[in-house]
């Protein structure tokens, strides 16, 4: 059945020899996975309209499994993302785990949710954006860490975090549990982004790198599937 639908391309592998399989996030359906048959030919118009990060404004005959893809045109390219190294491995790495984890969740993480993330590439730190990104699937899957105080006695005076206990830890609960050990200011900023809404991240100011989503990578690892070679490439760069 044809349906015109706006979708987020996430991913894009070639197949045969002119094929692409594309995942796709969607607002309707979560993740699909679309086939656009001869897209990889010379003369396709749409070899290069399909790359991860464009939203489009598709028409696919939909089916159960992979839809056909028929045509589309760019709603936008995102060029705030795509122009910059920096933000690009941060955004690649998130839309990553929606594709890989598509067919045990595809909808792990909701259409507006992810595009309300790729606006605030404009102006807000790239890691904050994927620290929250990353707190947000630990939250839906019941990982959330206990960032208000000492996660084994609420002591409120914090010294450390330990994910194994599942928060922060204080002085005394320290020496219980395996525990990072970080600036106050790092563990206040954190404590900022767990309470912030995808819209109030840029009120969460401070100087942010990897660290902070190493964190909810490490807490996520056992739980979904993560790119790591999308990983350790955003940490490089």
């Amino acid at each position: 059945m044809n349906e015109k639908i706006n979708a987020l391309i996430i991913d894009r592998t070639d197949y045969k020899e002119y094929d692409i399989l594309i995942h796709v996030l969607t607002k309707e359906h979560g993740v699909m996975t679309w086939i656009a048959k001869g897209a990889n030919k010379p003369k396709s118009k749409y070899g290069s309209l399909l790359q991860p990060m464009y939203l489009v404004d598709a028409l696919i005959d939909a089916k159960q499994g992979i839809s056909l893809f028929k045509s589309a045109s760019i709603l936008n390219m995102h060029p705030s993302i795509t122009e910059h190294i920096e933000r690009l491995t941060v955004a690649s790495f998130m839309i990553k785990i929606l594709a890989i984890n598509a067919q045990d969740d595809p909808r792990l993480m909701s259409y507006d949710d992810v595009l309300a993330y790729f606006q605030l590439f404009k102006t807000v730190d790239r890691y904050a954006i994927g620290t929250h990104f990353l707190m947000t699937l630990a939250k839906q899957m019941g990982l959330e860490l206990y960032l208000d105080g000492c996660v084994i006695c609420n002591d409120p005076k914090i010294m450390g975090l330990s994910i194994t206990a599942g928060g922060f830890v204080c002085q005394r609960c320290d020496d219980q549990v395996d525990h990072l050990t970080h600036s106050i200011e790092f563990y206040r900023q954190l404590r900022c982004l767990s309470k912030a809404t995808i819209n109030q991240i840029s009120l969460c100011q401070g100087a942010y790198d990897t660290q902070y989503m190493q964190i909810y990578v490490d807490l996520l690892q056992d739980t979904i599937k993560i790119p790591h070679k999308n990983w350790q490439f955003l940490q490089q760069i």
